[in-house]
């Protein structure tokens, strides 16, 4: 290897929650240009050194050095994420074989999965398959080099050190700091968290308003990642991770999975005890009571009515400032739109406990989208008749409740001031003369997408082409904005009529099934139940 491909310790710390260097850290610069240029051998025959960039691969080669070091030093963080694909699927990792899996030691199945991640996970142009040979490749030179050096690498406690809470620590930014260390200082979060961030701080530093902001943007972006982004791996926040990492035994535990995720939004100020800052969630008008702990100079705010753009998270039962504060000039029209925002409401809805009325609403709103299409929750049609489909759906569900007018329009009232969300604006965006699929999602209502008609080989559906079938199957299983109900009502109804799935990559993504729809539908796989309309 050229020097100039070398990694310098620079580098090497700089994807550390430390900035000096340790007696380990030597150790360890020299194990990851091993790596390295083990990858740079094999991928002669590979696309490695073809569609991925020289940081790209330092990052793989860093990610899998700092997995040997993780387990070594006995730091938690690959342990925790077999403990929880075992806990959810009864095997160490996806895809590859398990059946002389080695617990609290490197393994071969370990190394071809975290290439798999790495290379899809840096990257969206093309998606590579967890059998591909080149993984399998590199994945097998790398772990000759990693076996070498398995008895005599040293332990890095001060990593170690850094990955653990005192059990008596009851301080948010605590918790919230160790929280950021493991999505932005670890080998396991660094294709995914770490570079998300990277690639934000970068594009805000072009925005025209950095020069004046530029620390408080790039606060928010940390902070909102933190607080509200779910993994690549298991579609998880960074609370449970941290919460994960400790263990059940930990008194932390719990605390770190009840915190709740980030509030930001405008608010009215409404006064101040000796503890607290009384707020008003401007859009929901719910009352907040934020700690006076989490906010120097509680006492500045003095007139009332004040409204304050502000983040806040609950952390043990109190509300805590997280983020960027910012005063602001009191605007009846701000108030308005604020109100008049579904979206702005919907930022809240998790505090509400109404899941068991809406799964019910949701229910019986199913059987009625069934009743009018044959017994079926899909639908194909082209874009111009969506409005109409969904005109049809509602007038059906509203009869179906037996209501008078006068109840439908204090129905209609009460679903817009709780801020449910209506989705039969959807198809405003499909281009005319669009193939277009509209689904019940039993857990969000409906749904309509635009692409990926070939993936479902059903009689009503006039759209379908073999020849598109494997494309468009790719497509719904991938893409981030088409929900796993629909994917899964995708494979579960017709996947013996898929030849895709009988062996290979489709095989392998059918095994998988839930861990592929966490991977690559992080952001929407837990969404909360929401109405269509009522």
């Amino acid at each position: 290897m050229k020097k100039s491909e070398r990694i310098f310790i620079k580098e090497w710390l700089s994807l550390k929650p430390y900035n000096r260097e340790t007696a380990a850290d030597r150790y360890y610069l020299g194990l990851i240009n091993k790596v390295k240029e083990a990858l740079l051998e094999k991928s002669g025959n590979t696309p490695l050194q073809r569609y991925f960039e020289p940081e790209e691969i330092n990052l793989l080669s860093y990610m899998l050095t700092g997995y040997l070091e993780d387990v070594v030093s006995e730091v938690g963080l690959w342990k925790t994420f077999v403990k929880l694909h075992l806990r959810f699927y009864g095997k160490p990792v996806p895809f590859y074989d398990t059946s002389n899996y080695y617990e609290d030691e490197i393994n071969q199945a370990d190394v071809f999965f975290l290439i798999w991640y790495h290379l899809n996970t840096v990257q969206v142009e093309f998606v590579v398959a967890p059998n591909a040979d080149w993984i399998i490749q590199l994945g097998e030179a790398v772990m000759e080099v990693l076996e070498d050096a398995w008895e005599d690498a040293p332990e890095n406690d001060q990593l170690k050190a850094h990955f653990t809470l005192p059990e008596t620590e009851t301080d948010f930014y605590s918790a919230r700091q160790f929280i950021d260390k493991v999505l932005f200082s670890s080998f396991l979060m660094a294709p995914d968290t770490l570079l998300a961030f990277q690639e934000q701080q970068l594009e805000l530093i072009q925005d025209p308003m950095f020069d004046r902001y530029g620390m408080s943007l790039l606060s928010e972006t940390r902070d909102a990642i933190l607080q509200m982004n779910k993994t690549k791996l298991l579609a998880l926040r960074g609370n449970v991770w941290a919460a994960e990492l400790l263990g059940e035994d930990h008194p932390l535990y719990a605390l770190l999975l009840e915190m709740s995720p980030k509030v930001m939004g405008l608010f009215l100020y409404l006064g101040q005890d000796e503890q607290h800052l009384h707020l008003e969630h401007i859009a929901s008008e719910k009352k907040f009571a934020l700690t006076k702990k989490s906010l120097d100079h509680a006492y500045d705010f003095v007139e009332q009515d004040t409204i304050l753009l502000i983040g806040m998270v609950r952390w043990m039962s109190e509300w805590w400032f997280s983020g960027t504060l910012t005063e602001l000039e009191y605007s009846a029209n701000m108030v308005l739109d604020e109100k008049n925002s579904i979206e702005k409401r919907q930022e809240v809805a998790f505090l509400d406990d109404n899941e068991e009325v809406i799964q019910d609403q949701l229910y019986n709103q199913q059987q009625v989208f069934k009743k009018m299409n044959g017994g079926k929750p899909i639908a194909f049609m082209d874009s111009s008749e969506v409005n109409g489909f969904i005109k049809d759906f509602l007038g059906n569900y509203n009869e179906s409740l037996g209501l008078s007018k006068e109840a439908k329009k204090a129905a209609e009232k009460r679903a817009k001031e709780k801020g449910f969300l209506d989705r039969s604006n959807d198809q405003n965006s499909l281009e005319a003369g669009k193939e277009t699929i509209v689904f019940f999602n039993p857990k969000t209502g409906l749904e309509i997408v635009g692409d990926g008609c070939s993936a479902f080989p059903d009689p009503s559906n006039p759209y379908y082409q073999e020849s598109e079938e494997m494309m468009d199957l790719a497509h719904v299983i991938m893409a981030p904005n088409i929900s796993p109900e629909l994917t899964r009502f995708c494979i579960e109804e017709y996947h013996q009529d898929h030849a895709y799935f009988s062996e290979g990559e489709g095989r392998s993504y059918l095994e998988n099934l839930d861990f592929v729809l966490r991977y690559w539908k992080n952001d929407i796989y837990q969404n909360r139940p929401r109405i269509s309309t009522l």
